[in-house]
């Protein structure tokens, strides 16, 4: 009766407030512990100490797995609707079961050399390794509730929750004592978690670069120094321009050619490469140094660390160019909360010491529930640090990142909230001033939780803050007008909710208001608000967040559904032939007449792709206006990606599918967006895949 009572309550949150997406599952469907009583167990505290606990299994999973594990299981977070966070769910549970399938052919290769390499499947735990099994304990039996999750056992994948999922990666934390490293010439690359990656160098690996290559992925045990090398099941690859490399786990083999994705990470992208390399097992020859370097998490606190008996430290979680943030446990309260250290001090006590320590003054005048606000702590042996209330579900940069664009009505329900929460502090006489994605938190409620206050702005203090030419706030989201040296006001935190709620629509930071017309999935209804926010000049700008909310909340949005089509194999045979599959001109008829828009992702190049439809219309098979109304998506191949990721079109998942008839480009983690027709070049008599693609249509989208 609780449970079906807090589901309700549950349902309430999301339908009747305005929370942006769902409130996390496992929060609301956990299982009370039997030495709780009934009457405790309706109390928000006893809840909130069961959610805690459960945490700690979170954590290990979100922020100790090997990456590929931990971002699909993140992903699971930022579904903002039902069927997405189900099929997320499937995906993270086939990602994990390929990393540890590596793991056992490898182990099979390192000791049968000369076998040949094929790619990781739920197949590979039946392979004996009694010779070298690593890490001990990986078998079928370990991995038995992923792979039904997976649908390993069934077409028809069933009791799909984030519990279940939880539960099942929970049998697998014992792997959290083994580390990804990358071999370097100068030294290894660790990747701990989605997040965490930092080189060690001058190792003294001399030994280990004559067994195996740079670039070699190892997977190693930090107590022993025992490793696996994963090459060719896995490669790695790092653009110098980025922060991350991409671990790459091997899909499909063609000769001698390897097509890999990047699993785990929305989207896929790609690799091909020629196979080379084979696995093999050795131990690191390593002192106490450099093993300490290789294994404890990077950071001024160690995983595990008591500090002084008033926390305990779960780990570090993010690290910043000069602050680092971990998640730990008070002593006193058994709350979890969130530790925030300043970690540039070789650097001196520079600018960014005292806005880490403004950040703290500036919210003691702040009372509203939705911000972050730090206090000051202390300690005799580790210095001054924050603690702040743990935000368990992410940022709005993650929200984007995992979805590519945002449902209209969700992106103005955030921005509202933000507008709400704004109002209190230019209430209190402060500016934010840093109004950005990575400064917008979501509880596990889905409410937006404000961060950040280090540059904010003291409205009374203007004669001492700024030099003309002086920039704050962060590049892309700043008001034009801090460029001619003018005081943050009102007006320029609207300007960054702005740019903010555009980039929620677009994908991507908007410069301008006049770049706002050049963005297709920003709704004209939106327009007015948008350019009015982003006004060059201050004055034209709403007078107060409170107008700005006003205007907005008015505003009545219904979404667009779009259709994305593949060519070759779907609508016709090939480029050459052009043999229109049955039916193809009342099936586009259909789509141009319910669908608002519609996108063409090929692997012809677009020339080519006009050149096919220009064609089709002058034969008259096609409607003659289609080649005017279908927007073409670049298909990105070789090493950026070679899958067809939904999330290019600019248009939320939800309400986008494709038609294709090859489930290999397909991105697992958009499996459910994908209506399947048999290849034509193989089915041209009787073919009625059109038909039965525009009934899969009528349903998904409930057209009837």
């Amino acid at each position: 009766m609780y449970m079906a009572l807090i589901h309700l309550c549950r349902n309430f949150l999301y339908l009747h407030h305005r929370v942006p997406f769902p409130p996390a599952p496992d929060i609301f469907f956990i299982t009370l512990s039997p030495c709780i009583t009934e009457a405790e167990a309706v109390s928000g505290r006893t809840m909130g100490i069961i959610a805690d606990r459960q945490y700690e299994k979170e954590f290990q999973i979100r922020h100790r797995m090997p990456r590929p594990i931990s971002r699909s299981y993140e992903s699971v977070m930022f579904s903002t609707v039902r069927d997405d966070m189900e099929n997320r769910i499937v995906w993270c549970a086939n990602v994990a079961i390929r990393f540890f399938s590596a793991l056992r052919q490898g182990c099979y290769l390192a000791m049968n050399p000369g076998i040949p390499v094929n790619p990781p499947s739920f197949t590979d735990f039946k392979m004996d390794c009694e010779d070298f099994c690593f890490p001990e304990g990986l078998d079928v039996a370990t991995a038995a509730s992923l792979a039904q999750l997976a649908g390993v056992y069934s077409d028809t994948p069933f009791g799909i929750d984030k519990l279940a999922l939880r539960r099942a990666l929970s049998r697998l934390i014992f792997l959290n004592r083994y580390h990804l490293l990358i071999v370097e010439k100068e030294g290894f690359r660790v990747v701990r978690g989605p997040r965490i990656e930092y080189i060690v160098w001058n190792t003294s690996h001399e030994d280990v670069l004559r067994e195996v290559p740079a670039g070699t992925v190892l997977y190693v045990d930090s107590e022993t120094g025992r490793y696996l090398s994963l090459n060719p099941l896995m490669i790695w690859h790092r653009d110098v321009k980025q922060s991350f490399g991409s671990l790459y786990v091997l899909r499909r083999v063609a000769g001698s050619r390897g097509y890999y994705v990047e699993d785990g990470i929305p989207g896929s992208r790609g690799q091909v490469r020629e196979i080379s390399g084979t696995p093999a097992h050795g131990t690191l020859s390593l002192t106490d140094d450099v093993r300490h370097r290789l294994f404890d998490s990077p950071g001024r606190f160690q995983d595990g660390s008591d500090l002084e008996d008033r926390y305990s430290v779960l780990g570090v979680v993010w690290r910043g160019g000069t602050s680092d943030i971990y998640i730990a446990r008070r002593s006193d309260t058994r709350e979890l909360v969130a530790l925030k250290t300043f970690e540039n001090e070789v650097a001196g006590f520079d600018d960014n010491y005292w806005r880490f320590l403004d950040e703290e003054r500036n919210t003691r005048v702040l009372r509203h529930e939705q911000i972050i606000k730090p206090e000051k702590i202390l300690l005799n042996e580790h210095g001054l640090m924050f603690e702040q209330e743990l935000v368990q579900r992410g940022s709005l940069h993650d929200l984007i990142e995992y979805n590519g664009v945002l449902a209209a009505q969700t992106g103005v329900d955030i921005t509202l909230q933000i507008l709400e929460v704004l109002n209190d502090v230019h209430k209190s006489g402060l500016a934010h001033n840093d109004i950005k994605p990575d400064n917008i938190l979501f509880d596990n409620k889905g409410r937006v939780r404000l961060i950040d206050f280090g540059i904010a702005f003291k409205f009374d203090e203007q004669k001492h803050q700024l030099r003309p030419g002086t920039l704050v706030g962060s590049e892309g989201y700043m008001a034009p007008e801090f460029r001619d040296g003018v005081f943050p006001s009102v007006q320029s935190d609207l300007y960054s909710v702005g740019v903010v709620l555009a980039e929620m629509l677009s994908g991507e930071t908007i410069p301008s208001a006049e770049a706002l017309h050049d963005v297709k999935s920003i709704p004209r209804k939106l327009y007015g608000f948008l350019e009015r926010c982003m006004e060059p000049s201050p004055e034209k700008r709403y007078a107060s967040v409170m107008e700005a909310h006003e205007d907005l909340r008015t505003i009545r949005l219904t979404p667009e559904i779009a259709i994305t089509l593949d060519v070759e194999g779907t609508l016709i045979t090939n480029y050459n032939d052009r043999s229109p599959r049955p039916g193809l001109y009342e099936f586009l008829s259909f789509i141009m007449s319910r669908f608002d828009r519609i996108f063409v992702y090929t692997m012809l190049d677009e020339e080519s792709t006009a050149e096919v439809f220009q064609d089709l219309a002058g034969k008259k098979v096609i409607p003659a206006l289609f080649p005017d109304m279908y927007e073409y998506i670049r298909w990105v191949r070789g090493e950026d990606g070679s899958i067809k990721d939904l999330r290019r079109c600019k248009i939320p998942l939800e309400y986008n599918a494709i038609i294709d008839d090859m489930k290999v480009m397909i991105p697992e983690d958009q499996a459910h967006r994908w209506i399947a027709v048999p290849d034509y070049n193989y089915a041209r008599s009787l073919d009625g895949g059109l038909l039965i693609a525009k009934g899969e249509l009528l349903k998904k989208f409930k057209l009837d």
